[in-house]
């Protein structure tokens, strides 16, 4: 919000007559927060200095005419029958960055050996450091996105906010931003944009509040939080030698058949990607359709190391989900699936991933990132069950074995 028009100051200090008392909030109107995040975006947008002030449906914010939420918002087109949701300005500036390649001529210094002589490799090398130097002009589009909240929050620490909260609100903004990103891109067909997280952002965002009318205990303020605290800040620059093997061993293990899961592993990665982001919704659909895709491995895999005929494997494979897990998964485990058991792994992870990630496709819901974790954590321990609940058969000693594998390659977090 632009202070020299919405302060408090002027708000108190400044005399008002009776055509000027309907740009402020009245004696006891509600308070609004207004929470401002300044991001720095990854793709040039090719916009410069846009502003938008998006509103929802309803009566004004109580105790506010329609030209105070204009003047509180900082724009003078908001609709009538609606009220301030948030504002996004979007601009773009001409920066200084590093040329690409400067680490990759670094840690491989010799890459290009034998492709023409040393004087013609030499001034390959020097044009990258001479460019290096320079640094390149580039475009950068950045985003001011404004969150206007009521009611306004109770802070526990006076002019502390909760991490999480503001990695919720942070959230927030980027939905928004994202609709527009997202219309931008389809309109000309731009690939190479599209939607963001909180990953794809600079790691420390700044923020600015604000409270209108005046709020005891409460100033104008701005500070920066960590958008990514699920990243390490120090980490040994070199892997031990061990996770490189295991890492090897799993591919391999992959290409030969020996560990078949490993497209199961790859969308549960994805699922504690899209978590770790701010993604949630995404994180819960990556973690039902890994499940999903264990499952019908394990099915094809178990069938033909039992023998059965190939028309039964596809259909038992043509059935439905819920019928795969109570009616066919039992044959090949030392005990029954009972999905309304609450308190076994697969009646939890039904509840918590199956059940909600129905709600995010079917119905448009969004999880929390509580939610989108205990359904991350469910699916770990129903596939724990699965490899623990398996029959003692030596012809499924392959899939135990591919259990261990993926366990100690921490294919399979809680």
């Amino acid at each position: 919000m632009d202070e020299s028009i919405g302060g408090n100051e002027i708000a108190q200090d400044t005399p008002r007559d009776d055509e000027l008392e309907k740009y402020f909030p009245g004696p006891s109107a509600d308070p609004v927060l207004t929470l401002t995040f300044l991001l720095e975006l990854p793709q040039c947008l090719r916009i410069v200095d846009s502003s938008i002030l998006a509103g929802e449906p309803g009566d004004p914010w109580s105790g506010w005419t329609h030209e105070a939420m204009e003047l509180a918002a900082g724009f003078h087109s908001l609709p009538e029958g609606s009220r301030p949701s948030y504002a996004i300005r979007i601009g773009q500036a001409r920066v200084r960055e590093g040329a690409p390649l400067d680490a990759a001529v670094r840690a491989f210094k010799h890459w290009d050996r034998g492709a023409g002589s040393n004087w013609s490799r030499f001034r390959r090398r020097l044009s990258f450091r001479l460019s290096i130097l320079r640094g390149q002009r580039v475009w950068r589009s950045c985003a001011l996105v404004t969150l206007f909240v009521t009611p306004v929050p109770v802070l526990e620490i006076p002019g502390r906010f909760d991490h999480d909260w503001l990695l919720a609100r942070l959230d927030d903004a980027l939905a928004e931003l994202n609709q527009y990103l997202i219309s931008l891109a389809a309109l000309t067909d731009e690939w190479q944009i599209s939607s963001i997280s909180r990953l794809d952002v600079q790691r420390i965002v700044p923020f600015m509040v604000s409270v209108d009318p005046y709020l005891q205990g409460w100033t104008t303020f701005a500070d920066s939080f960590d958008a990514h605290p699920y990243l390490p800040r120090e980490r040994s620059v070199e892997r031990p030698t061990e996770e490189i093997i295991q890492a090897i061993d799993m591919v391999q293990g992959n290409r030969s058949g020996r560990l078949p899961f490993f497209q199961f592993l790859e969308l549960y990665q994805s699922a504690e990607h899209h978590l770790n982001s701010g993604r949630s919704g995404q994180a819960v659909i990556a973690a039902c359709t890994a499940t999903e895709v264990f499952v019908n491995t394990l099915f094809r895999e178990a069938g033909k190391a039992l023998g059965t005929e190939q028309d039964k494997i596809d259909g038992v494979l043509g059935c439905g989900f819920r019928n795969q897990l109570v009616d066919h998964l039992p044959k090949l485990l030392r005990e029954g699936v009972d999905l309304d058991d609450l308190q076994s792994s697969p009646g939890t992870w039904w509840k918590h991933c199956y059940e909600i990630r129905n709600q995010v496709v079917h119905a448009g819901a969004k999880p929390t990132d509580k939610e989108a974790e205990l359904a991350k954590v469910a699916t770990s321990k129903f596939i724990r069950w699965i490899y623990a609940s398996l029959i003692e058969d030596p012809r499924l000693d392959f899939l135990r074995l591919a259990a261990a594998a993926e366990r100690s390659n921490r294919g399979v977090a809680s």
